[in-house]
């Protein structure tokens, strides 16, 4: 779930309401209800794709597609990560008397993983056991949009090491192939991680002795 202080900061009076699934809803500050007008103004014709926006520490994704494979993502990231994961909650926030789903989350502090791979196909200061994670985490759920621009490199407190955090996985668990009308096959699976240098390396033989301790019924808890 989203920490308790994100949300803290955007209560207040107005009367806009944020209900969270399966919890009492609660009314956003006149400051929060300014932020999601323009979010709703500016939303684009694309759902899913064009209308993400933080405030405050929170994120915000108006409309999103696929929750559901976001939300199973996100538990299976926090099975194999640890609950350092920044978490999402589907919620529904009422405006004008009309409600709009949203996802929200907590906003993953550090620049985007973009700029570096302009310049080059490799990360410096990458934190090579948790990329092997990732790694696995693309094979056990392939991405159709895992481009550079949905990866923040976060550093985390006392470390020197960057990680690859995907701020958005929402379209995960596609078909790595898809078919075609003309019968071809294009490869579906995109991630950024495929393409850096550090794929040229063997699997972190750490990581695979975690996977392998790994109880199935873990990820049913």
């Amino acid at each position: 779930d989203v920490c308790s202080s994100n949300l803290e900061a955007i209560k207040g009076g107005s009367a806009v309401i944020l209900t969270r699934l399966g919890g009492k809803g609660f009314a956003l500050s006149e400051e929060a209800e300014t932020f999601i007008r323009k979010l709703l103004k500016n939303k684009g014709e694309l759902y899913g794709r064009h209308h993400v926006d933080g405030f405050k520490g929170t994120h915000f994704k108006l409309h999103p597609e696929f929750a559901g494979r976001e939300q199973t993502y996100i538990a299976l990231e926090r099975v194999v990560n640890g609950d350092s994961y920044p978490g999402r909650e589907l919620v529904m926030i009422e405006i004008d008397g009309k409600p709009y789903a949203f996802t929200i989350s907590a906003t993953v502090p550090g620049p985007s993983a973009q700029k570096d791979l302009e310049k080059s196909p490799q990360i410096k200061n990458l934190d090579f056991h948790h990329f092997c994670w990732g790694v696995i985490m693309d094979i056990l759920a392939p991405q159709e949009d895992g481009s550079a621009p949905n990866y923040v490199k976060y550093t985390p407190p006392e470390s020197e090491l960057c990680q690859l955090i995907n701020i958005d996985p929402e379209r995960v668990f596609f078909s790595t192939m898809k078919r075609t009308l003309f019968g071809r096959d294009p490869i579906q699976c995109k991630t950024i991680r495929f393409c850096l240098d550090q794929m040229l390396e063997i699997i972190d033989p750490t990581v695979c002795a975690e996977l392998l301790a790994i109880h199935p019924a873990a990820f049913f808890d």
